[in-house]
């Protein structure tokens, strides 16, 4: 059996999980060491869907997560699910 849902019936949930999900990101974005500087970017997937896609900037980010895990590790602790981002969402 499929349902099919009206547009209003989502913009009402994203208003109600976005401040939720905006809460546990910027908690994690404060776990992340002080010498990265934390890029997120609030959006609906394909699926019309909530995420937010977080990233590390500064020179030695990407071998930090790779070595060490942080950002992970941070949004994993907020009880967030974490899906490495592959390409259009």
């Amino acid at each position: 059996m499929r349902i099919k849902l009206p547009e209003s019936w989502f913009e009402k949930t994203w208003n109600i999980v976005e401040p939720q999900l905006q809460q546990k990101v910027d908690a994690a974005s404060k776990s992340v060491p002080a010498d990265f500087e934390v890029a997120l970017t609030p959006k609906r997937d394909r699926n019309n869907r909530p995420v937010v896609l977080m990233v590390m900037k500064g020179p030695h980010a990407f071998a930090s997560e790779v070595k060490h895990g942080h950002m992970m590790r941070a949004v994993a602790q907020q009880g967030c699910d974490v899906h490495r981002y592959v390409g259009e969402v």
